[in-house]
């Protein structure tokens, strides 16, 4: 795999950063007062996202594994598989 993960998380941490500062766009990031804050941003979960969609893995557990132990250096407060699941949809 080939993908520059820094350019690619660059250029979403400045899209979340654009949106962030638009009133017609409020980003939220927390899920409930009770639940616990997500250790990784927005943007680091939206280039594993965005990656996998640029990949040619068949399914996103095993490029989650992929990144789990090739590329872990990239993502350092790397989300266990299920946690990460749990905070896709409010990516």
């Amino acid at each position: 795999m080939f993908l520059d993960f820094t350019e690619l998380y660059c250029s979403i941490d400045d899209f979340t950063k654009i949106l962030a500062n638009n009133q017609q766009f409020q980003v939220s990031f927390s899920k409930s007062k009770r639940g616990s804050k997500a250790q990784m941003s927005l943007s680091e979960i939206m280039t594993i996202i965005v990656a996998y969609h640029s990949s040619n893995f068949k399914n996103f557990k095993a490029f989650y594994f992929y990144i789990l132990s090739e590329r872990r250096s990239d993502f350092p407060k790397l989300l266990s598989y299920s946690r990460f699941v749990e905070w896709m949809p409010y990516a």
